[in-house]
């Protein structure tokens, strides 16, 4: 009967330390919609994007400021960071940084199956941690990286004005 009982004990203690399944927090939780859109290249659709802020405005960059993008297409690693970089040039981001910073994206950046989502969110010091599907992919220090960018898609010289406008709530 002791044996039983201390069994039992050791089983039930088991139980109690077992942890829980993990939910995934969504990176847009707790935050607003300020726009979206979708980018569509002559008759293709490439991606639906929206940006999200606390407070549902958008203002400029500021912390928890999200930006998702949910694949309509794969599209390898590789054609996100050329396609990155030609948006810099277009936006005039720097040349030395520019290297530095592609360097940095393609330590973690995945090719994207359709369906998946991209998004980045703006931290407290300023600096952008990337998520795949919500999950945490990685982290880029310095505001200088995080406004660039963002650039891509906020910035007034955007090579898609209609969506950076849908985006940021002037449509």
């Amino acid at each position: 009967m002791k044996v039983l009982r201390i069994k039992f004990l050791l089983s039930l203690s088991l139980l109690l330390f077992v942890p829980a399944t993990p939910t995934w927090a969504k990176v847009t939780d707790e935050l607003r919609m300020v726009g979206e859109a979708r980018l569509k290249v002559f008759f293709w659709s490439i991606y639906d994007s929206a940006l999200y802020t606390e407070s549902g405005r958008y203002s400029g960059i500021e912390p928890k400021l999200t930006l998702e993008i949910n694949y309509l297409r794969t599209i390898t690693s590789k054609q996100l960071l050329n396609r990155t970089s030609k948006e810099w040039q277009n936006t005039m981001i720097k040349q030395h940084h520019l290297d530095t910073w592609l360097l940095e994206l393609a330590r973690f950046l995945p090719d994207v199956k359709k369906g998946e989502k991209l998004a980045l969110q703006v931290e407290e010091d300023l600096s952008s941690s990337f998520y795949l599907n919500d999950r945490f992919l990685g982290n880029i220090r310095g505001s200088e990286f995080t406004q660039a960018f963002l650039a891509i898609w906020l910035s007034e010289a955007s090579s898609y004005p209609s969506l950076r406008a849908k985006l940021i709530g002037r449509n």
